[in-house]
């Protein structure tokens, strides 16, 4: 959400709760709800329209060609989590999921749609209590080295874990309010209790600060707590470690040199795997790979194998992102990552019990992203393969080109298939229906080129007992219409194109700011200018003026 206010003006101190349960509940869930509608606003006047309403409740995005609008974003439930798992420094905390997380690009990171209403703020309310409660009784021994309630101990309480959560030194007048809520209480324990709870509620812990100081040149430069806070939540989906809040604490975040010290640090930490491993199941559109729906006829592709599939593609993405491989070398590697019971499903020798890289023999798998079980089999009907969902991500997801929807009086369904025919040509004859065929001669041609793979991600050379045809054509593109003759070659000329480069920067950098477009000819500018790795495109994203500055 965009605003204009300073953050210590807009995001309320926390309000102590009515001694009385049932009135201390109403009063939680009126704090959240009225701290939300304080952000959603863009200022702490009650009559303040939000610029980016568009009058029916649905909120847009602001323009951000070089940098955009100071903006308060609510976090994610993964982020949420994670921030409550550093805190306490326990995986066990008894986190739900309670914000709604909008899905837009294909990502939950947009900055203009993720906000807490009415509904939100009461399920926030419950879990703070929850959280609190474990929290008190499994936890604090941990989280302060004192149990007296004299004003010290209460102070050092509250600011040490206020600062864990709130990404940034808890304001005095903040400290003092939640001091107050303690002293209410009868013993350290319940005091505790009270400001765990109140903290969790808190617009500080459930929104990211993107407000700055203005300076001489009119911008409004993030804070070092903002900037740790936008870093570690990019590349670790976490709060900033301690060494980020070091660096925070002592003005080491001021200069391009500083970010790309603590960047190459939190891309080398375990923490980014699952990071980035969430980006490119959002990107590719697998994240759903483990529920989906499949007939195998072979009860091969059980649980186990789609889980080693999704590692398998995060794995591969991984190393080329740490190794500073190009963006090619996501379509072109000759080698993949893989556990004994993933090898075995492909058919492949060389993995032992563990993860580890592997190459591929000749004529086994299709090289890259492009030929992995978790992209061919989520990109497949239940019981078999599908040119269509394929085509379709080529050109969406590869290239963001937007493709219309089918017409809503258009049954989708093929026919019935008469004697035994291939997938290709059932699909061959449901194109030559003028209706279709002005969408799907974009889409179906492209995807016949993965059809030496089934709808299980498996490695085929016939179907029904007939040869398989992958020849396909990938048309419009700058050069001309590209003839595609199986997965490889699709692979090898997406690895050329730099409409696939811009495709991937426009996702990651949308991923990151969740604003769509943003500083888009600085970030394409230095990207020209590298070594055209997949770093270089997350580098480019953080040295752009929208990770550090913000207009009015």
């Amino acid at each position: 959400m965009t605003t204009n206010s300073p953050a210590s003006s807009c995001l309320p101190a926390p309000a102590a709760p009515a001694r009385s349960p049932v009135h201390g509940r109403l009063r939680s869930i009126a704090v959240v709800a009225a701290a939300a509608g304080a952000l959603a606003a863009g200022s702490c006047g009650a009559d303040t329209a939000d610029p980016n309403d568009k009058g029916n409740g649905e909120l847009v995005a602001p323009a951000c060609t070089k940098q955009g609008p100071r903006m308060t974003r609510r976090l994610s439930n993964v982020q949420l989590r994670n921030t409550l798992v550093a805190a306490f420094q326990d995986s066990n905390v008894p986190a739900r999921d309670v914000l709604n997380d909008p899905v837009i690009l294909g990502f939950k990171a947009d900055a203009t749609q993720s906000v807490i209403r009415d509904l939100d703020a009461q399920l926030v309310m419950n879990n703070a209590e929850a959280v609190a409660d474990w929290a008190v009784a499994q936890k604090l021994g941990q989280l302060t080295s004192c149990q007296t309630t004299d004003t010290t101990c209460v102070r050092q309480f509250i600011e040490k874990l206020g600062k864990k959560l709130y990404r940034e030194p808890v304001p005095s007048a903040s400290v003092d309010t939640y001091a107050e809520m303690f002293a209410a209480e009868p013993s350290f324990a319940e005091g505790a209790r009270a400001v765990i709870s109140a903290m969790l509620q808190s617009p500080y812990v459930l929104y990211r600060r993107e407000l700055g100081v203005r300076g001489s040149d009119g911008l409004y430069h993030l804070t070092p707590y903002e900037l740790a806070s936008s870093l570690s939540y990019m590349l670790t989906a976490g709060p900033p470690d301690d060494a980020l809040m070091s660096a925070a604490d002592q003005g080491r975040l001021a200069t391009a040199a500083d970010l790309d010290r603590e960047a190459a640090r939190l891309i080398a930490a375990s923490a980014s795997e699952s990071a980035f491993g969430t980006f490119v199941r959002n990107w590719l559109v697998i994240d759903d790979l483990a529920s989906r729906a499949k007939m195998d006829p072979t009860n091969q592709l059980t649980d186990a194998v789609r889980t080693a599939m999704l590692r398998e593609t995060s794995a591969m993405f991984m190393n080329v992102l740490r190794t500073g491989a190009k963006v090619s070398e996501l379509f072109t590697a000759s080698y993949t990552f893989a556990d004994q019971t993933l090898a075995s499903y492909y058919q492949l020798g060389g993995a032992g019990g563990n993860f580890q890289r592997i190459e591929l023999p000749a004529n086994t798998r299709a090289h890259g992203i492009l030929g992995e079980g978790a992209l061919l089999t989520r990109h497949a009907l239940a019981d078999r393969s599908s040119p269509v969902q394929r085509g379709k991500l080529v050109r969406e997801r590869l290239l963001c080109e937007e493709l219309a929807p089918p017409p809503a009086n258009v049954d989708t369904n093929l026919p019935a298939p008469t004697g035994a025919v291939t997938t290709r040509q059932r699909y061959e004859q449901h194109s030559k229906n003028p209706t279709c065929n002005r969408c799907h001669s974009r889409i179906d041609p492209v995807g016949f080129a993965f059809e030496h793979f089934d709808g299980f991600g498996r490695k085929r050379d016939q179907e029904n007992g007939m040869t398989i045809d992958a020849t396909g054509v990938l048309s419009g593109m700058d050069n001309g219409d590209i003839a595609l003759n199986g997965l490889d070659s699709l692979s090898n000329y997406l690895a050329t194109s730099t409409q696939v480069t811009q495709c991937l920067t426009r996702y990651l950098s949308y991923n990151a700011y969740g604003l769509d477009h943003c500083s888009e000819d600085s970030i394409g500018a230095e990207i020209a200018a590298s070594d055209g790795s997949v770093k270089s495109i997350v580098m480019a994203v953080i040295h752009a003026p929208q990770f550090t500055t913000r207009t009015e």
